[in-house]
């Protein structure tokens, strides 16, 4: 991803505010979402580490993998938890056409849509990288899950020092991410419940 915040500065938020950056509000929820995956080992791992702590989250899924693992994005849907449009394939939006990204972007969604029902889905672009005019899912804290610069232990603690009611975190299901992410998202979400913090799903309304 090169050069990120692990939290979105307040100008940038209002300076793209048609998009979705967090959800503030007066009760203690925050909001987890995955991208890139679903993957059969990180996958399984995310959903028996939400089940044992009763969490819901929002899964961004890239369609080539829902066309691998029909299965798995089944199951997903089955334990409670949303889906949600990454593109077809990881893509950056600031280095293609505006057609390749936007034919990324539907044949997505179409994917998702032969394995489960659904319209009107939320879209996180790779990256970040959105296109002018369109309205997509973004985040106010960033994990850090993929920075090899980045320790476990410091991507945990920049976690738990950052976290406020409202946010939208993002880890990642890929095998760049697996080992840090699988360390830290257990410990994370044990954090957030000994704080109150209580897990929901993205909804486009706020």
């Amino acid at each position: 991803m090169g050069f990120y915040f692990h939290r979105i500065p307040s100008f940038i938020k209002t300076s793209f505010s048609n998009h979705i950056w967090d959800r503030p509000c007066s009760e203690k929820k925050i909001y987890l979402t995955f991208d890139d995956g679903p993957t059969p080992e990180g996958a399984d791992f995310i959903l028996d580490v939400l089940t044992e702590r009763k969490a819901l989250a929002t899964f961004f899924c890239l369609g080539e993998q829902v066309s691998k693992y029909p299965e798995l994005v089944k199951k997903i849907d089955e334990q409670g938890h949303l889906l949600a449009n990454h593109g077809y394939r990881h893509l950056d939006g600031w280095t293609v056409s505006k057609k390749v990204y936007l034919d990324n972007k539907n044949k997505g969604d179409l994917e998702l849509s032969q394995v489960i029902e659904g319209e009107q889905r939320l879209f996180r672009a790779p990256y970040g990288h959105f296109r002018k005019g369109e309205s997509t899912v973004m985040w106010s804290l960033m994990s850090g899950d993929f920075d090899n610069n980045l320790s476990k232990e410091k991507c945990l603690s920049l976690l738990t020092s950052m976290t406020r009611s409202g946010d939208i975190i993002v880890f990642h299901d890929n095998k760049i991410s697996f080992e840090k992410m699988k360390w830290v998202l257990p410990r994370y979400l044990e954090y957030c419940v000994r704080k109150g913090f209580q897990f929901d799903l993205i909804t486009r309304n706020k």
